[in-house]
C-alpha cells in the first residue's frame, strides 16, 4: 500500500484495535473465555471489513486492518461502527459482561513508511486507552478541512547576547502544518 501510494497517490487508512482489559478477562474467567473472546472479535471485524481490507490479528489481543482507498475521515466511521458492534457482542463465557476495545486510526501522510503509519495508529491507540478505553482516536491528516499547502520554516537566529551560540539550523517542511506537527509529534514521541 506504501508503493501503491508513493506511485499513484492512492490513500489508505490503518486501524489498530485492542481489546480493553483483556488480562482481566483471562484471569476472572480463564483462557478458554479469552480465546472465544478472541474468536467473536475477529468475526465481528471481518464481517465489518470490506472485500478490499486486510484484517489480521496483530499479536495478542491488537488487530489491525487496513482500508486502501478509504480516506481517514470513513475510516473513523467505520471503527466508531466495528467499537459499536463489539460493545453489544454477547459473550457466553463471561457471565453477561461484554468485552469492549479502544482503535487507533490514522490515514498514510507523506513522506510516510509502513512503521510510520503504523505507529501513528498506534499512538491513536494508546491516547484511546489513556482516555478511558471504550473510544476511537484518530490521528494524522483528514480531521476537519484540510489546508493548503505551505512551506512552513522554523528556525533558531543568532543573537547578539549570545556569544555561546555555535550553530543555526534552518528546517522547511512541505504540507500541512497539522500534518507537519503531527509528524514532529511522532518523531519526539519515538
Amino acid at each position: 500500500l506504501i508503493q501503491k501510494y508513493r506511485k499513484t497517490g492512492a490513500l489508505f487508512s490503518v486501524l489498530i484495535c485492542d481489546l480493553d482489559y483483556f488480562k482481566n478477562i483471562n484471569d476472572a474467567y480463564g483462557h478458554q473465555a479469552g480465546d472465544a473472546v478472541l474468536i467473536k472479535t475477529a468475526i465481528v471485524l471481518r464481517n465489518s471489513a470490506r472485500s478490499c481490507d486486510l484484517v489480521a490479528r496483530y499479536g495478542g489481543e491488537e488487530f489491525v486492518i487496513l482500508c486502501p482507498d478509504c480516506a481517514v475521515a470513513a475510516a473513523t466511521r467505520r471503527a466508531e461502527q466495528i467499537r459499536d458492534a463489539l460493545s453489544r457482542t454477547e459473550h457466553p463465557l463471561l457471565a453477561g459482561r461484554r468485552a469492549t476495545a479502544s482503535f487507533g486510526v490514522t490515514q498514510v501522510q507523506p513522506g510516510d513508511t509502513a512503521e510510520t503509519v503504523l505507529r501513528r495508529a498506534d499512538r491513536g491507540l494508546y491516547l484511546a486507552k489513556d482516555q478511558g478505553r471504550n473510544r476511537v482516536i484518530q490521528l494524522g491528516a483528514g480531521a476537519g478541512k484540510e489546508e493548503p499547502v505551505r512551506r512552513w520554516t522554523f528556525w533558531r537566529r543568532k543573537r547578539a547576547s549570545s556569544p555561546e551560540l555555535l550553530a543555526e539550523e534552518r528546517m522547511a517542511a512541505p504540507g500541512p502544518l497539522k500534518v507537519v506537527l503531527e509528524k514532529l509529534r511522532g518523531f519526539v514521541s519515538d
